[in-house]
């Protein structure tokens, strides 16, 4: 077996050369490449027994390389891949059944795995070539001395015949028929199917497109419902399932609506070590409960199909928030970046930190932390997924080629090298987040997956200020600390991370966010998709029975008779109010200048509350929209600056606040004030309010006048 010609293809030159030498001294020939294109040369060229080859590759990959050997050439060559980042039982049959590989090995591998495998590949290749030698040699054997003589006066004089050539056929120890042909080349030999064979095939065939239409019926009647559930629509589907939308019918009446992920069923056939894998973890995931980490409820089996029940979200991933923004020309909010990185901080803390009832932790590390599995809701609720079964999906995977570019720019540079992680690997996901956030764009990209592996594997990236200059020197330091290669240069824990973030807010907004800014941010966003009743219906109920019955005895003090009669009058007047809006939610202000701009008023926004005491007297608003948190200078003392001011003894201001924010009582009551609108509030309702002070100026004027 010494002698034995190999080709190695792998884009590292220390492994290739590493590799040559260990085999080179079992007595094999050795053929080296480093990237698919050289190697698929060589192979031409050299004409090698084996092929040994990364998976990944400059040019050509691993496995278009494996593909083309196996498709594209009569020889049946095996091909070994190798790889450190695929991992699972999936890849392995993948890459076998649909690369055509003779064998699949993980890194770190034993040197001893290897050789056994080479041996009986190059064995097994060795036997065919003898068996075929015999074959032929009996057949050369029947031939009579006048045949014989024929061949050699036919190989000595010119072919005039083309078709008349001497065939005969006969059946060989497994029952098959050869056809054996004698021109020009010598002896030929064409295997003629048998027609027992055929029809076992068809029969075979034919079996298997009636299981296929089996399976198709339980899918579909699966759609339909699973024991206390019906499956309502489908919400997404991606390399472990599918996930539905399902609402569970319990007695009396009962339902409530849950999120229902159903496992690819090709993931669990034959595959005991998945299945007792899947279960493991998400009997793990189930012990998860906190506010950002999505609860599981349930795990069972319908047919051949695995399920689990989760919490369903009304809201949308980070991934298609940060799509959409991008579609319409726009950037997260930093206020919003570091909020959002605050809750995933407390979701990664608390899994990190989890122990189970003895007192064990349970070394949870999620493996996962990307846009697709960062869940945002109409409510402003920020939540990861996924926990517990992202390890399972990190060892069996949709894809080889197709799906790694979703999910390798989000790992870290250990989890990328197939090194053991710990949960400083989610923390430098996290990192990826922030930064795609941040600039709108993905940390790691490259033209091919063998580049993009490995700026990966080096943590190489361009800083956030580079994409983004607007970007606060104090959020980048973050960001790239968060991104450092080496680990113990990280943030060690994500609660470390979290209050880095929350220092940065009070020093950029000297507040944090309320989970209703989030919430009006993602109704602003997506308001094409949300029925607009549905969305009044929630924004009215942010109103409180106290404004509502303002609301009516403002309208008993308006009397109608002193309107102006005609529109025309109404649009000329109001064309002459002018309206300030204080308020450093980008969201609030795109919201208000839409509503008021309709109502051809004219509009002059401010982001902080020093900025409007500098301008406030020279414009003399007629209204004031005051948000109460405004930066450096609060709505309060903006206020108590308004009604102190002679100048402006006929402003109105409306003050704007959050839902979840406490009002201070010793202050608002010092201050002269219209109303309080309560986030997030209806443009049209604003609208109506602005034309109803409009009006008590108009007939204030008129009583005037009289």
């Amino acid at each position: 077996m010494a002698g034995k010609k190999i080709l190695i293809a792998d884009y590292i030159e220390e492994n290739l050369h590493s590799l040559a030498k260990l085999l080179q001294a079992k007595g094999y020939q050795i053929v080296m490449a480093q990237d698919g294109i050289s190697g698929l040369e060589k192979f031409e060229a050299e004409k090698p027994e084996l092929v040994i080859t990364e998976a990944f590759l400059p040019e050509v990959s691993g496995f278009e390389l494996c593909k083309k050997i196996a498709s594209e050439y009569d020889e049946e060559i095996p091909v070994i891949i190798i790889t450190g980042v695929y991992h699972g039982i999936k890849y392995k049959d993948e890459v076998c059944r649909v690369y055509g590989a003779a064998a699949y090995i993980e890194k770190p591998y034993k040197e001893e795995e290897l050789f056994s495998i080479i041996h009986n590949l190059v064995g097994k290749a060795k036997e065919e070539e003898i068996k075929k030698e015999k074959i032929d040699s009996a057949l050369v054997s029947e031939e009579s001395p006048e045949e014989k003589i024929k061949e050699d006066q036919m190989k000595m004089t010119p072919r005039v015949i083309e078709e008349e050539e001497i065939k005969t056929e006969f059946k060989d120890d497994t029952d098959t028929k050869l056809k054996i042909s004698i021109g020009d080349t010598g002896i030929e030999m064409e295997e003629i199917p048998d027609q027992t064979k055929v029809k076992k095939i068809l029969e075979k065939e034919e079996k298997k497109l009636e299981e296929e239409e089996k399976k198709k019926e339980r899918e579909e009647k699966f759609l339909v419902r699973i024991g206390d559930y019906v499956l309502l629509e489908k919400v997404a589907s991606g390399g472990m399932g599918t996930v539905f939308k399902a609402r569970k019918i319990g007695v009396e009446g009962f339902e409530k609506i849950f999120a229902m992920k159903r496992i690819h069923p090709h993931l669990i056939e034959d595959n005991k070590e998945f299945i007792e894998m899947f279960i493991d973890e998400a009997k793990l995931a189930a012990q998860l409960t906190h506010p950002n980490v999505v609860q599981i409820y349930d795990l069972g089996k319908k047919d051949q199909y695995y399920y689990i029940v989760m919490e369903h979200v009304f809201g949308k991933d980070l991934d298609t928030i940060l799509k959409r923004l991008r579609s319409e020309n726009k950037a997260m909010p930093f206020h919003y970046l570091a909020f959002i990185g605050i809750n995933l901080c407390q979701a990664l803390d608390y899994a990190h930190r989890k122990y189970d009832s003895s007192g064990k932790s349970l070394g949870i590390v999620h493996r996962d932390v990307s846009p697709k599995n960062i869940l945002i809701s109409f409510e402003g609720e920020v939540k990861l997924t996924d926990f517990g079964v992202a390890k399972a999906a990190s060892k069996i995977h949709q894809t080889m080629t197709g799906s790694i570019k979703g999910k390798i720019p989000y790992m870290s540079p250990q989890q990328a090298s197939g090194d053991e992680i710990d949960h400083r690997s989610d923390i430098f996901s996290l990192g990826t987040v922030l930064f795609e956030m941040a600039v709108g764009e993905k940390l790691f990209s490259a033209e091919s997956e063998m580049a993009l592996l490995r700026k990966v594997q080096n943590a190489q990236f361009v800083p956030p200020s580079k994409k983004n200059p607007d970007i606060p020197k104090d959020l980048e330091n973050i960001i790239l600390r968060v991104l450092q290669l080496d680990p113990q240069r990280r943030y060690q824990t994500a609660i470390q991370l979290k209050k880095d973030l929350e220092r940065f807010l009070r020093d950029y907004k000297e507040s944090i966010p309320a989970y209703s800014d989030i919430a009006q941010f993602m109704v602003r966003l997506f308001s094409d998709e949300i029925e607009e009743r549905s969305l009044i219906k929630t924004l009215e109920e942010t109103k409180s029975v106290t404004e509502k019955e303002e609301k009516v005895t403002a309208e008993k003090i308006l009397e109608p008779a002193y309107f102006p009669d005609t529109a025309k009058d109404t649009l000329a007047k109001k064309m002459l109010y002018k309206l300030m809006l204080a308020d450093d939610n980008a969201e609030t202000q795109k919201l208000v200048n839409s509503a008021l701009r309709r109502e051809d008023l004219k509009i002059i926004s401010f982001s902080d509350g020093q900025k409007v005491l500098d301008s406030i007297e020279q414009i003399n608003p007629d209204i004031v929209l005051l948000n109460l948190t405004l930066p450096k200078k609060d709505g309060y003392e903006v206020c108590k600056f308004i009604k102190n001011n002679k100048k402006l003894t006929n402003t109105t201001v409306i003050f704007l606040k959050e839902a979840s924010e406490k009002i201070d009582d010793s202050k608002i009551k010092k201050l002269s004030y219209y109303d309080i609108l309560r986030k997030p509030f209806n443009p049209r309702k604003l609208a109506q309010k602005v034309n109803k002070i409009i009006e008590n100026i108009e007939h204030t004027k008129l009583l005037s006048d009289h």
